[in-house]
């Protein structure tokens, strides 16, 4: 549980808005009646790293078959010098570069 696949980070910085920074991507989960949410999490100096978490969402019967589950993630007001994005999930981490969109 908690692969992540398919994950993008990229840097907007289109003029008439304050910088942005998104992250996107899946997560395995156990069932499909699981919600990803990403937050910040402290790294070390200089790091941004990007933490996923599962929660299981109440509802009656669910398949017991993993599936992916998409999370997104969005920093207003980013430090344009960031270059790469740490993800984590508690078991899986990727460190992927941030692409810029101008």
């Amino acid at each position: 549980m908690g692969k992540l696949k398919n994950v993008k980070a990229w840097l907007n910085v289109q003029p008439g808005s304050p910088p942005r920074l998104h992250v996107q991507g899946t997560v395995t989960a156990p069932t499909p009646c699981y919600k990803a949410t990403a937050s910040r999490r402290d790294g070390e100096a200089g790091q941004f790293v990007v933490a996923v978490t599962l929660q299981e969402e109440p509802q009656g019967m669910c398949a017991q078959v993993l599936s992916d589950i998409s999370f997104r993630f969005r920093a207003d007001d980013a430090d344009t010098s960031i270059e790469t994005v740490e993800v984590v999930s508690d078991s899986d981490r990727k460190r992927i570069s941030v692409l810029t969109a101008h």
